[in-house]
C-alpha cells in the first residue's frame, strides 16, 4: 500500500492523479511559453507544493505579477512553511509524473520535460479549486522560467 493509499478520501481527493497531472502539466506548458528548454526535472517537485496546498496556493495566486524572490519576500510564514510541504508532497509528485509520462502527457527530451498534451483553460463551470490550482501552475511556470534550478530551490530553502 502505497503512503498516498493510506490518507483519508479529502486527501484522496486532492492527490488524484488527475489532478496533480493537470498542475504539472500546466506549469510545464507555460514555462514552455518563456523558454525554449524543457522544464527541469527538479521543478516538478517545487509545482505540487505552490498548487496543493490551500495556503500557499492563496498566496501564489495573488502574487503572479510578482517574481519568485519578491513572493517569498513578501510571504515568510508560507516561505517558512514549504520545505515541510514539498517533503511531504514528494509521493504524490512522483505519482503525478508516473501518470503524466504513462498516458503521454509528457516526454523528457534534451535533458528537460515537455508537454505533449495543450491543456484548456479552465471554464466557469469547472470547480474553484481546480480552477486555482491550473492558475497557480501556470504561475509556477512563468516564475521557474526566470529562475534557474538552484536559486529556485534556495529561495524555497530546499535541496534538491
Amino acid at each position: 500500500m502505497s503512503v498516498l493509499e493510506s490518507q483519508s478520501p479529502e486527501a484522496l481527493a486532492l492527490f488524484n492523479p488527475a489532478l496533480t497531472a493537470t498542475a504539472m502539466v500546466g506549469a510545464i506548458e507555460s514555462y514552455s511559453e518563456t523558454s525554449a528548454d524543457g522544464f527541469p526535472f527538479h521543478y516538478c517537485f517545487l509545482v505540487l507544493p505552490l498548487t496543493l496546498n490551500p495556503q500557499l496556493r492563496e498566496s501564489v495566486s495573488k502574487s503572479r505579477r510578482r517574481t519568485l524572490a519578491s513572493w517569498c519576500v513578501s510571504n515568510p510564514t508560507m516561505h517558512a512553511k514549504f520545505p515541510h510541504i514539498a517533503k511531504i508532497l514528494v509521493p504524490a509528485t512522483r505519482q503525478a509524473l508516473r501518470h503524466c509520462l504513462r498516458y503521454e502527457l509528457l516526454e523528457m527530451r534534451n535533458a528537460g520535460l515537455h508537454s505533449k498534451f495543450r491543456l484548456k483553460r479552465a471554464r466557469a463551470n469547472h470547480p474553484d479549486e481546480i480552477r486555482s490550482v491550473t492558475s497557480v501552475a501556470r504561475t509556477c511556470g512563468r516564475w521557474f522560467a526566470a529562475t534557474d534550478v538552484t536559486t529556485a530551490f534556495s529561495l524555497l530553502g530546499v535541496r534538491p
